[in-house]
């Protein structure tokens, strides 16, 4: 499947696929897929938390309760 990826879906696929494939299902992974690379304008806070997931996967010292700190401080601009 990877093979048919590129930009942000093979970004997508490496940070949270690839570290478990087995717990994927082809519609589930569609599914959060599309919502990763079209994000409704409406839920720009959907995107942040993606981001800041994608970031922790790769920095493994960033607690769960740093993650929700940055989280609130990205949503606070947006508010």
């Amino acid at each position: 499947m990877l093979a048919f990826m590129k930009g942000k879906a093979v970004d997508f696929f490496m940070t949270f696929v690839a570290l478990d494939i087995k717990l994927w299902m082809v519609d589930s992974l569609g599914q959060a897929l599309f919502n990763y690379c079209f994000p409704p304008v409406e839920n720009a806070y959907k995107g942040l938390l993606c981001q800041l997931k994608s970031m922790a996967v790769h920095l493994p010292n960033i607690t769960e309760f740093q993650l929700i700190q940055k989280y609130w401080d990205g949503a606070e601009t947006c508010i």
